[in-house]
Formats: structure tokens, C-alpha cells, sequence
């Protein structure tokens, strides 16, 4: 391996797994791939982990290139119903298990509940492996094309290895640690957030314990990981330091806002997103789930219905969460909303940027973020957020949107009053963004990582 041209070997497991429109963390795999692929730096492997076999196949880059114009096809965008978006399947089983409880007479009940809770750690074993036999079903049947080699394939001993996908769910660190040291590789990984850990009640149940074992094992084989925003980082290197584990170094890295290449005219765009962009309305992107706060923006707009205001359309974009079961039969049911607030599912790029460049404004009262992308999005097409002022988010919206506590309620229905009645005000504010806010583009977020990478072989 020269100097100038050290081994880079890029992992997509991710991508090649994921069956939707690229989000978050999919979209930063993405990007990568997509500038490496335009510039085609020497010596450069992308690979995918086989976690049943403990080793790495390589693709070719036309492979690459494949899942790619795969993730871009994925178009027509879709309400989410009450339905898309059931409970999980803990919340499910206790649903039931306590509805079945109201059959038993009254004399055993207690006695009935208690045995329930005895046989809780067994349910919660059974709803484990059933999940990783799904999990490994979703592997299994993982798109494939003719261009990928299903050889194994030995990573180049002393190169760099960068992994920024879902690694907690595709990877076994315990094999990366060994296939590092057997072959002396260089690892650059990557922290989104650590928001299972240190906000477990906003997220299922096991996922917390699953990322508190993957991030101290993510300790033991980095040699860089990447951070998306000083609160992640501080954030990380604060559980780090209360664990017996090595401190590897960290550095921030700022994800890109460009959804389309130069953010220009996005084309033609299907009848399930034209239908709402002929009237105003307000944006949302984000998954629906409840750390993101969905909740806080249903309730405000009822207040203001019976207010009698007259409510622009509000329109949540994202694919169906965790923990918001009732809130889409809220939505669905409640006559106070109805016809007013939607959620769509699987937009793809086009569709979102057409979205966001016909919204009045954008909205984000999520309760934490690692980064907060489409506040950065928002601000990168003109538009004005009203935005939490938790965690990260500061950092991204900096002088350019209006923070508001994202559990104050009378809060976000004063603003969203105000707002509304003033649509002068919103377009004085998108202006002076248009005409002031630099966007940051993936490109160099790409070029950023990979110049780490580089760095780091050299080190």
C-alpha cells in the first residue's frame, strides 16, 4: 500500500439490505457510495459482512451502482393508516395479555396478573427470537444482482475499513475485532447517536442493552469514530469514559442537506404528493415514531381547530415507528383534524424535495436527535423551521429557525397561531434564509470521510 494511495474498503451491508426510499443513516451510506463512485479513488473495495459466515464478500462497482438505482426507484408515496402503524409486538402481546385479564373472575385476577408477570422474561425471550429469525429471513432475501461476487473476500492487510450503516444490526463487532487484528486494519466508524441509551423509555424495549453492549465493543475495534454533532460526541465519550472500555478518538463530521444534485427543478412527481402542494401546508419529515414527537403537533392543532382558525394542511412524511399506535386512530378518527393532518410513507428524494420547496414552513419538535437532517434540509431549500431545542438541533438550525421547548405545549400553539395568521412573517423569514443560508452538500460530507479514512491509514 503506497502513501498517497492507501486500501479503502468501504462497507455497504447496509444499502444492500435496505428495501425503501434512502433515510437517515441509509442516506449517508448512500451519498458515500455515490461519491466515491464519481471519483473513483485508487485502490478502493466496497464489501458486505455475511454475519452467519464471519466474513466480507466484495461487490463491483457496477453491484454498487445496482442498489443504488434500486433505492432511487422506490416511489408512490402512500398515507400511512392506523393500520400500517400497529403496536409493536411487546405492546401488542401486553394489549391483549391484560384485555384476556378482564375475562377472568374477579377473586383470581391478582392472582392471574401476577403469573403474567412471572412468565413476562420467557414472552420477552420468545419475541427475541422471533425477531432474529426475521431479521435473518430480511438477510436471506436481500436483493441481489448479477454483479455482486459471492466469493468470500480477505480485506487487504493494513487498509482502512469504513462502516457507517446499521452495524447493530447487521454486524457481530466480536468478528470485525478478530478480522482487524488478523489483517492489521485501520477501522473508521461512525456515531449517530446514543439516544437508546440514554433515553431507553422512547425506544423498544431491548434496544437499549443491545446498543450499550454495541457501542462498548465499538470501543474496543475503532481506531476513529466519526461523530454527527458535538452533542453526539459528548454524548458518546461521556458513556465511554463510565465504561472500562479504550477511548478511541473522535472527530465531528456535518452530514450534507442536498436531497437532488444542485437542488434545482425536481420533475414530475406522483398524484399522492401533487394533491397536497396546491394549497398551503406545513412539513414534517421525520419517522413517526414517538421520541419524535408527532403528539405534541396533533394536540396543538386541535386547540387551534377549536379556536375555529383556519388550519393549513399538516403533512408528516416518514415511514410508521414505534409507540404511535394510537396516535395514527387519533388521526384517523378525530373529527376535529380530520382532512387536516396526514402522514405519508415511501417518498422518495424527488417527492421530499418537491415537498419541502412548495411547504410554507417546516416544523421539528423532536424530543432528541443525533443531528436533526431535515431541519438542515428545510433551512437548504429556503424554508423556515420551528424547531425543538433539544440536544443537536441548535447546532443545525443556528441562527435560522425559532427553538421551542418541544414539551410546552401552549407554546407550540401560540407560535403555530402566530405563524399561521402571519404568512408575511414566513415569508420574510424564508427569504432572508434563501438569501443567507449555506447548505452543506454530501459531496464534501463524502470527501470529509474519506479524507479521515485516508489520514487514518497514514497514522
Amino acid at each position: 500500500m503506497s502513501g498517497t494511495n492507501p486500501s479503502v474498503c468501504v462497507d455497504v451491508t447496509t444499502l444492500i439490505h435496505w428495501q425503501r426510499p434512502a433515510v437517515g443513516i441509509v442516506r449517508v451510506e448512500q451519498q458515500l457510495c455515490r461519491w466515491l463512485l464519481s471519483e473513483l479513488p485508487p485502490n478502493l473495495h466496497f464489501v458486505a459482512f455475511d454475519s452467519s459466515k464471519g466474513q466480507f464478500k466484495q461487490l463491483t462497482h457496477s453491484a454498487v451502482q445496482s442498489h443504488l438505482d434500486r433505492l432511487d426507484s422506490y416511489s408512490t408515496a402512500q398515507h400511512v393508516t392506523a393500520q400500517q402503524a400497529l403496536p409493536n409486538l411487546e405492546e401488542r402481546l401486553r394489549r391483549k395479555a391484560l384485555s384476556l385479564l378482564s375475562f377472568v373472575p374477579a377473586p383470581w385476577r391478582l392472582s392471574a396478573y401476577r403469573q403474567l408477570l412471572k412468565a413476562r422474561p420467557i414472552i420477552h425471550t420468545w419475541v427475541k427470537l422471533a425477531r432474529r429469525v426475521r431479521s435473518k429471513l430480511k438477510s436471506n432475501a436481500a436483493v441481489q444482482t448479477p454483479a455482486e461476487d459471492n466469493t468470500f473476500f480477505e480485506l487487504p492487510r493494513g487498509s482502512t475499513y469504513i462502516s457507517l450503516g446499521l452495524d447493530w444490526n447487521y454486524k457481530d463487532m466480536a468478528q470485525i475485532y478478530r478480522i482487524k487484528k488478523a489483517q492489521d486494519l485501520k477501522l473508521l466508524l461512525f456515531c449517530y447517536d446514543i439516544i437508546p441509551i440514554r433515553l431507553p423509555h422512547l425506544c423498544v424495549a431491548d434496544v437499549s442493552r443491545q446498543f450499550a453492549h454495541y457501542f462498548v465493543d465499538l470501543a474496543w475495534c475503532a481506531d476513529l469514530i466519526l461523530c454527527i454533532s458535538e452533542s453526539s460526541q459528548r454524548d458518546l465519550t461521556g458513556f465511554l469514559g463510565n465504561m472500562s472500555v479504550p477511548q478511541p478518538r473522535t472527530e465531528v463530521i456535518r452530514l450534507g442537506a442536498d436531497i437532488l444534485p444542485g437542488q434545482g427543478e425536481t420533475g414530475p412527481v406522483s398524484e399522492g404528493i401533487s394533491r397536497f402542494t396546491n394549497e398551503p401546508y406545513i412539513l414534517f419529515v421525520s419517522t413517526i415514531e414517538r421520541r419524535k414527537n408527532h403528539e405534541i403537533l396533533y394536540r396543538a392543532y386541535t386547540r387551534l381547530a377549536e379556536e375555529g382558525l383556519a388550519l393549513p394542511q399538516l403533512i408528516f412524511v416518514g415511514m410508521p415507528g414505534w409507540g404511535v399506535g394510537e396516535l395514527h386512530a387519533d388521526l384517523a378518527l378525530d373529527p376535529r383534524t380530520q382532512g387536516r393532518i396526514h402522514a405519508l410513507n415511501h417518498v422518495n428524494d424527488i417527492e421530499l424535495a418537491h415537498l419541502y420547496q412548495n411547504a410554507s414552513f417546516t416544523v421539528y419538535p423532536s424530543l432528541y436527535e443525533g443531528w436533526g437532517l431535515p431541519v438542515a434540509e428545510s433551512l437548504a431549500y429556503g424554508k423556515f423551521c420551528l424547531c425543538a431545542n433539544t440536544s443537536s438541533l441548535p447546532e443545525v438550525g443556528e441562527q435560522w429557525v425559532e427553538y421551542l421547548d418541544p414539551w410546552d405545549l401552549p407554546a407550540w400553539v401560540e407560535r403555530l397561531r402566530f405563524f399561521i395568521t402571519h404568512p408575511e412573517e414566513i415569508a420574510q423569514r424564508n427569504a432572508a434564509i434563501s438569501a443567507g443560508y449555506s447548505p452543506h452538500p454530501w459531496r464534501q460530507t463524502a470527501a470529509d470521510i474519506y479524507r479521515h479514512a485516508c489520514a487514518l491509514s497514514q497514522s
